[in-house]
């Protein structure tokens, strides 16, 4: 069975750009029925979303924070608030997404916020999340609605070569899925 990251209780959809943002992370299947039953080491990372058409058809490369220890994710504390600080040097009316790994570095790894489906390991620890784009406003986020969505980013194999076969080649694609999280999937 797969594990993948989540939130039982999203970033806010608006912030202060000082301070802490609470959240409550999730481990558990793709249908939310099932909890992860160890302990997993979770780690966090901002990503700025590219603003202007230049910077996002150039294709330039995200800036991101580095990641850091966030909590140890266990059963018994599968409800707690966390606080999460928000991006260093942040700007008023930038947009950021925060991204839950379980990867303390990325070290050997291109795309650790992603789903790299070409390797053999894939599914020994959880799976990845991005939040939707926090804005940071001086203006706070008194009365703004919570996050409804996520994204999950996955690295698919473009040829049937092996891992050793590829080492270094850049041969996959990406697909992004937007998960809807705002209901029960049970009621579905």
């Amino acid at each position: 069975m797969f594990y993948y990251l989540s939130f039982l209780r999203p970033p806010p959809l608006q912030a202060p750009p000082h301070g802490t943002i609470l959240i409550t992370p999730q481990i558990s299947n793709d249908l939310r029925t099932k909890p992860f039953e160890g302990s997993q080491d979770l780690y966090y990372s901002w990503v700025l979303e590219p603003t202007g058409v230049s910077r996002i058809q150039s294709g330039e490369a995200p800036i991101a924070t580095k990641p850091a220890k966030l909590t140890t994710w266990r059963p018994s504390s599968a409800y707690k608030e966390i606080p999460v600080p928000v991006p260093q040097n942040v700007r008023d009316g930038q947009r950021w997404r925060l991204v839950l790994t379980t990867y303390a570095q990325a070290y050997g790894m291109s795309n650790p916020e992603s789903i790299d489906l070409r390797v053999s390991s894939v599914g020994k620890v959880p799976f990845p999340v991005r939040s939707s784009p926090v804005l940071f406003s001086a203006r706070g986020a008194k009365g703004v609605g919570k996050q409804e969505m996520i994204e999950r980013t996955y690295l698919l194999p473009l040829s049937d070569e092996s891992e050793e076969q590829t080492a270094g080649k850049e041969n996959f694609s990406v697909v992004r899925f937007t998960e809807k999280t705002s209901y029960d999937l049970d009621k579905v």
